[in-house]
């Protein structure tokens, strides 16, 4: 008999040793929460045995079934709809993040199968519009249908190893949208999901799922993350690793996992999920009641121990969607104990096959280290998923001086409550400035001096004076005390002064890098121009992006400030254009001085 420490050492090498060779699209960040709050997740199929009545035998798969729409909402405007129960605790329904997410199958409208000599011949007209994946409609408790074109995160028709059923998974940022409505708790209907009917190689399968994290009063601060990605699990094993965390320092440490994948099946066995703690090296084989160890992705919707009958349809069997949301078992030796920071996932299958496009991450973690992360906001911008510090303008300190000047790092001040007077109007500097006056009720214990480091200043050529602009605009948002002194210099903004800065290697863009910009998806913020911006710094408090662009000032920087009241924050910019090549490469002559080596651009409103 093999021992345990052989058999763990086995795992380990498997786990380990192996890439992530199947990974279509390699599985990131998509979002990530530091939280006094919870997350909660909903979901239906959205292809059946049947539009209506549920199907329950557990025996069969997706290959054998002429698969149907499921349309429940007696809608003549929908070709497919389901419909899922969303129940947040009483009075708990301040909404941080919803994310919509929906995977289907998607190579015929419409497929046939025949028997020849004894095998099956698949046949349909090849699906080649491929607009319509992103395109759904979506219904909140006591709404009406509301028009969703999301983000396509993979689509399988423009893969050649894929194109076989042209497996697809999209997303959509709901937030806005369920911040908005008067009633959260209820039934939610996902309609329009394009899928193959009836047969396919391999089976066709179709669903989508809710993801909701909200703030609530619970004993211990959590953290939560979001992956998504495109992943074959099919021979190789496809690990994720989950860090940016450190569990309580004492006590038993509550841990979640939420999963969801495409053409798992019920009949189908040795399909598997690893659980590792590297650091404990501990290894758990997860498993529920109606999830066996050696058959996880089996065809069911299961939160804990139990199928998810809150649902219309509430098939037992959702023939090849899963949806997964368990907590990890609670031992003598905890997977995540005491200071864990950091734990791995494997997927892996002998027999089955099935496409993970969807996990989340939430554990309860240490007062100390919650506080700490407060002071950074961990922002994902399009293909970028980097760490943006509150006004970064100024050089980075080490860790060790972060974490001692926390609470007034680079003598800005700590986030504030909203306050109850504030103007919801766009700021717009007037080009004159001086320091900002001492509020009344600061303390001197609260006052720490800024200390102002030498910098490289801007090219000469690329400054002129300039004297301040005095015309008020009533409509913009200009503070009484803040801009007084005019301005002696402020940068010049246009193609021949970034000409004079670049060399001719900067001319050699990267190609992907500039494709990967230009391609972003759009962030859409009502009533600010469409365009792309190039963005210095990303707040959420006025008054710190008041500082933080009074330091632009002093360095020769003139800059604005535009709100994205939905999310309450505050972006500073140098510099917006509807031409993409002068802002890709103004950026280039900006980031040769060192204070501006991490400035962004931002597609805002501009449709790909």
């Amino acid at each position: 008999m093999m021992s345990k420490t052989t058999w763990l050492s086995l795992v380990l090498f498997t786990l380990f040793g192996y890439l992530i060779a199947q990974e279509a699209i390699p599985f990131k960040t998509q979002n990530e929460f530091y939280i006094y709050g919870d997350a909660v997740v909903i979901g239906n199929n959205i292809l059946s045995k049947d539009a209506k009545e549920p199907f329950n035998d557990t025996t069969l798969t997706n290959d054998d079934i002429d698969m149907v729409y499921v349309d429940v909402d007696n809608d003549t405007t929908t070709f497919s709809s389901s419909t899922a129960h969303l129940t947040l605790p009483k009075n708990q329904t301040n909404i941080k993040y919803a994310a919509l997410y929906w995977s289907a199958t998607y190579s015929y409208e419409k497929g046939s199968r025949k028997e020849s000599n004894g095998q099956f011949l698949f046949q349909g007209k090849r699906e080649h519009k491929r607009d319509k994946i992103s395109k759904i409609k979506f219904k909140t408790p006591n709404g009406t249908y509301k028009d969703i074109d999301g983000t396509v995160i993979f689509d399988g028709a423009r893969e050649v190893a894929f194109t076989l059923n042209s497996p697809y998974a999209c997303m959509a940022d709901v937030t806005k949208l369920l911040k908005n409505i008067g009633t959260i708790n209820g039934e939610y209907t996902v309609a329009n999901v394009a899928a193959t009917q009836g047969f396919v190689s391999g089976g066709s399968a179709a669903g989508w799922l809710l993801y909701v994290v909200y703030e609530a009063p619970t004993k211990n601060p959590k953290y939560i993350t979001t992956y998504n990605g495109f992943a074959h699990v099919s021979g190789e094993p496809v690990k994720l690793k989950f860090s940016n965390f450190k569990s309580l320092e004492k006590g038993d440490v509550k841990t979640a996992l939420t999963f969801a994948a495409l053409e798992g099946d019920s009949a189908l066995k040795e399909d598997e999920c690893l659980f590792v703690n590297p650091a404990a090296k501990r290894v758990l084989l997860l498993n529920t009641n109606e999830r066996p160890r050696n058959n996880f992705f089996n065809s069911k919707i299961t939160y804990e121990n139990n199928v998810s009958l809150k649902r219309f349809p509430n098939s037992e069997n959702t023939l090849g969607f899963d949806i997964i949301s368990m907590d990890l078992p609670e031992s003598s030796q905890p997977l995540v104990d005491n200071n864990t920071t950091e734990v791995e996932m494997s997927f892996n299958t002998k027999a089955d096959r099935f496409y993970l496009f969807f996990t989340a991450f939430q554990t309860e973690i240490s007062q100390t280290y919650y506080k700490e992360q407060k002071a950074v906001e961990i922002v994902s911008i399009s293909e970028f998923e980097k760490t943006i510090t509150i006004a970064e303008a100024a050089p980075k300190k080490s860790k060790k001086e972060a974490l001692k000047n926390k609470d007034h790092s680079e003598g800005y001040q700590k986030f504030s409550p909203k306050k109850q007077n504030e103007d919801k109007r766009v700021f717009r500097p007037i080009n004159s400035a001086e320091s900002p006056q001492s509020k009344t009720n600061e303390t001197k214990s609260d006052y720490i001096p800024k200390v102002v480091e030498k910098e490289k200043t801007l090219p000469i050529w690329l400054r002129k004076k300039q004297g301040a602009d005095l015309a008020r605009d009533t409509t913009i948002y200009q503070p009484e005390a803040a801009f007084k002194t005019p301005l002696v210099s402020s940068l010049v903004l246009n193609r021949e002064n970034y000409k004079k800065l670049l060399t001719k290697d900067d001319y050699i863009y990267e190609t992907q890098n500039f494709k990967r910009i230009l391609n972003q998806e759009p962030t859409f913020i009502e009533g600010v121009a469409r365009g792309y911006y190039i963005i210095a710094s990303l707040v959420y408090d006025l008054d710190n992006a008041v500082k933080n662009q009074k330091e632009l000032l002093e360095k020769g920087l003139n800059s604005k400030i535009f709100k994205d009241t939905s999310q309450e924050k505050y972006y500073i910019y140098l510099f917006n254009s509807e031409n993409f090549y002068d802002v890709f490469m103004l950026r280039k002559a900006f980031i040769k001085s060192p204070f501006l080596k991490e400035v962004w651009i931002l597609n805002l409103n501009m449709e790909k």
